[in-house]
């Protein structure tokens, strides 16, 4: 099977021009998008995007802090099973 640049899954940190994008693909992300532009201005969290060409399929907040937490990981059930959620952790990473 030939991969296109559409097929390939990019991640992304949080833009303010995302929400309408986010809107399409899941009410629930574009309201949470506020609190996480906050949360990613006062350095608290940074929130990554999964995105099919120009799609949003998946979102995930890391939180900073003494012990990092991943939180709000969700990916859209068409998408799911194909390693969006693994990708997004390997972005999230921090160098050992």
């Amino acid at each position: 099977m030939n991969s296109t640049a559409a097929d390939e899954v990019r991640i992304r940190p949080l833009e303010q021009g995302m929400t309408g994008l986010l809107a399409e693909a899941a009410p629930g992300w574009a309201a949470a998008v506020p609190a996480w532009l906050e949360s990613m201005r006062t350095g608290r969290s940074t929130v990554l995007v999964a995105l099919r060409g120009a799609a949003p399929v998946g979102v995930a907040q890391l939180l900073h802090g003494e012990v990092p937490e991943v939180c709000n990981v969700g990916v859209l059930k068409a998408h799911r099973g194909q390693g969006i959620g693994a990708a997004r952790e390997k972005c999230g990473r921090r160098p050992s």
